[in-house]
């Protein structure tokens, strides 16, 4: 959270938090997934804050937050990456192979930038095929 709070408060700071990052571990894992999950945080935050001041402007934000897709990065896994990747619970992938389709973010993308759209502001859609749902059970909002 102090990540995430340093990177939403950063007044113009940016020499600061690369301070703060350039201190960190980057051969560790375990750092290196809080960064991640710190910096998703602060984009769904900032997103989350200025979404009103944009939409008084016409001008609607909401965030996409996809599961693990398809990409040619992920293409390359090792075989014990790919385990470990298959281990995660995608609900609407239960039994097959969890990667989704970058079919499946994109149409979502498409969705939130079209008319139809148009009272959606300020949101994170998780196109993760519910596994936030899932390993977040208690979290509604």
């Amino acid at each position: 959270m102090d990540l995430a709070d340093l990177l939403n408060n950063n007044n113009d700071d940016e020499q600061r938090i690369l301070n703060v990052v350039s201190k960190l571990d980057e051969t560790s894992l375990s750092v290196g997934n809080s960064v991640y999950v710190a910096t998703k945080y602060a984009i769904a935050r900032w997103m989350r804050r200025h979404s009103a001041t944009y939409a008084a402007n016409k001008v609607r934000i909401n965030a996409v937050a996809p599961g693990n897709v398809h990409t040619a990065m992920t293409a390359t896994m090792s075989a014990n990456a790919k385990m470990a990747l298959n281990a995660l619970p995608i609900p609407t992938k239960y039994g097959t192979e969890t990667l989704m389709d970058s079919e499946e973010i994109a149409s979502v993308i498409v969705f939130l930038s079209s008319e139809d759209a148009r009272g959606v502001n300020g949101n994170v859609m998780f196109v993760d095929g519910g596994t936030d749902a899932l390993l977040n059970t208690e979290k509604v909002y």
